[in-house]
C-alpha cells in the first residue's frame, strides 16, 4: 500500500458547503449590514472526504493514482525522484543562463521562461509559444527533455484507446511547460489561488483545454530554498459562484487567506528532482523562501478533454 501524506486537520464533509467563522453564528447576533457583507466573503463549493483530501507518494514514476486526481477522487501524488540530481542541476543551470528568462508582467510576482495560457487570448497565446519554442528547447540541453518524459510516463498507465498528447489549437501545439522562479516577498512567495478559473475565460471558449473539467498541475522541481517553499493546499475547490462574489472570475487568483482557516490543509515540502501532482481545483499557495537556492519549477497543466483524450499545456 502506498504512503500517504494526510492533512493537517479534520474535515468530515465532502458535500458543497459555505464556510467561515462569521457563518458559523447565529443570525440574531448579525445585523442585516453584517450578514451581506459576511455573505459576499462566504467560500462556497467541493470538498473532498478526509479519505481522499492526501498525497499518496511513489518513487521514480507516477503510479495509477494520477487518473483518480484527473477525476477529481484524490488531491494528489508526491513523485520522489523524478528527475535525477544531475538532471536537476542542469536544467537548474539552463534556466538561470537563459536570456529568455522574463520578470511576468500579468499581476502575479514572479519570473518565468515559456509562455502562459492565463489571462491570454487564443491568437496571443499561440504567437508566444512559437516565439518562445527554441528557448524552451534549450532549457532541457544536455539533460532530459521533462515534458515528453511526463507525457511518456502518464501513458504507460493508460490502458489500449486513451491517448495522452499536447493540447492543440489550429493545428498548433500549446505551450509545452514554463520554468518558474516565484518572487513575492511576503509571507507567501505565490499567493493563495486555483488553476480551474483561468480555463473558464470566455476568450479560449474555442480552445480545448475549456473542456477541462479536473486541470491537474505537474510540478517538477529542478532547485529548491532552504528555507520555505511549502507548497499549502486547503480542501476547498471554490466555485462560480464564489469566484464571481469576489470578482476572480477568470483568473482565481488571489483568495484572502484569513477565509481558509476553517478549511483542513496539508503541506508539502518538495525536494529537488521530485514530481508533485495537484487537483488545480483546490486553493493552493507557496510560503515565502530564503536561503542562497532559488525555488524553480517547471509546471505543466492537464485534463481529460473527452473519455479517451488526456491533453497537456501550460
Amino acid at each position: 500500500m502506498a504512503n500517504e501524506v494526510q492533512s493537517s486537520s479534520t474535515n468530515p464533509n465532502s458535500d458543497t458547503r459555505a464556510l467561515g467563522k462569521e457563518a458559523l453564528q447565529p443570525d440574531h447576533v448579525l445585523d442585516p449590514k453584517t450578514k451581506s457583507e459576511l455573505t459576499h466573503r462566504r467560500l462556497t463549493g467541493k470538498s473532498l472526504s478526509k479519505k481522499a483530501f492526501k498525497f499518496t507518494l511513489s518513487s521514480r514514476i507516477p503510479s495509477g493514482n494520477w487518473k483518480k486526481i484527473a477525476r477529481g477522487e484524490l488531491l494528489g501524488e508526491i513523485v520522489k525522484g523524478f528527475l535525477s540530481l544531475e538532471d536537476s542541476q542542469r536544467i537548474r543551470e539552463n534556466f538561470e543562463q537563459s536570456p529568455a528568462l522574463r520578470r511576468r508582467t500579468d499581476g502575479v510576482p514572479g519570473e518565468t521562461l515559456g509562455t502562459d495560457l492565463y489571462k491570454s487570448a487564443p491568437d496571443e497565446y499561440l504567437a508566444k509559444t512559437l516565439e518562445v519554442k527554441s528557448d524552451l528547447g534549450r532549457l532541457f540541453y544536455g539533460t532530459v527533455n521533462v515534458p515528453l518524459m511526463l507525457r511518456e510516463s502518464l501513458q504507460r498507465t493508460l490502458p489500449a484507446g486513451i491517448v495522452v498528447r499536447s493540447a492543440v489549437h489550429d493545428g498548433i501545439e500549446y505551450n509545452a511547460v514554463r520554468g518558474i522562479r516565484w518572487t513575492d516577498n511576503g509571507a507567501y512567495s505565490l499567493k493563495f489561488h486555483d488553476d480551474q478559473a483561468q480555463l473558464r475565460d470566455p476568450r479560449q471558449r474555442s480552445m480545448e483545454t475549456y473542456q477541462v473539467e479536473y486541470p491537474v498541475a505537474f510540478n517538477v522541481y529542478p532547485s529548491v530554498s532552504e528555507i520555505g517553499g511549502d507548497l499549502v493546499v486547503y480542501n476547498i475547490a471554490p466555485d462560480d459562484d464564489t469566484r464571481a462574489r469576489m470578482g476572480l472570475d477568470f483568473t482565481g487568483y488571489p483568495y484572502p487567506e484569513e477565509l481558509l482557516s476553517e478549511f483542513s490543509n496539508v503541506s508539502v515540502i518538495p525536494d529537488p528532482g521530485d514530481l508533485v501532482i495537484l487537483s488545480g481545483r483546490f486553493i493552493h499557495g507557496v510560503t515565502g523562501i530564503g536561503g542562497q537556492n532559488p525555488r524553480i519549477l517547471l509546471n505543466h497543466f492537464g485534463g481529460f478533454v473527452n473519455p479517451t483524450t488526456f491533453v497537456t499545456w501550460s
